[in-house]
């Protein structure tokens, strides 16, 4: 029997890979899908902010609490993008080992719900769809558990 050359299991490698990302599976990564329309955030650009939290303590949290880390991140930041209206977002960040994962939309005049949480075990995958200047929770899909919406 002939024993498979590098070639071979280079290709074999590389198509497990892409079958792994397609499906949106990646081990030790989260990825996070964003829709939005074009009149989301009143047609402005408006930033995403991924961050490891403690859930009690992203409870306390404030809009005016979270919008400068943006600017100046602390070591909670896994993420932060710049979002353009009807352009669709898709990522991967790395899955925190033992804290919640939130994810803040921060809108230039947000309605609740403006973040959600993903507790551990975080999910695969999480698609969030927004509206105006609000997440839509009805929507929000991950591979379990749910994300709190608030």
């Amino acid at each position: 029997m002939k024993s498979p050359d590098h070639n071979s299991l280079a290709r074999l490698l590389l198509f497990a890979l892409v079958g792994l990302t397609g499906a949106g599976c990646l081990p030790g990564y989260v990825k996070v899908k964003v829709a939005s329309t074009t009149t989301t955030n009143a047609g402005l650009p408006f930033y995403m902010l991924l961050r490891e939290v403690e859930a009690k303590n992203y409870l306390s949290e404030s809009y005016n609490d979270i919008a400068p880390l943006v600017v100046q991140p602390d070591a909670s930041v896994v993420k932060a993008i710049q979002i353009y209206p009807g352009m669709p977002v898709s990522l991967y960040v790395k899955t925190p080992s033992k804290k919640a994962l939130a994810a803040y939309f921060l809108f230039t005049e947000p309605v609740e719900p403006w973040r959600t949480i993903f507790e551990p075990p975080v999910p695969f995958s999480a698609q969030l769809e927004l509206e105006g200047s609000r997440i839509r929770p009805q929507l929000n899909q991950s591979t379990s558990p749910k994300p709190k919406s608030e």
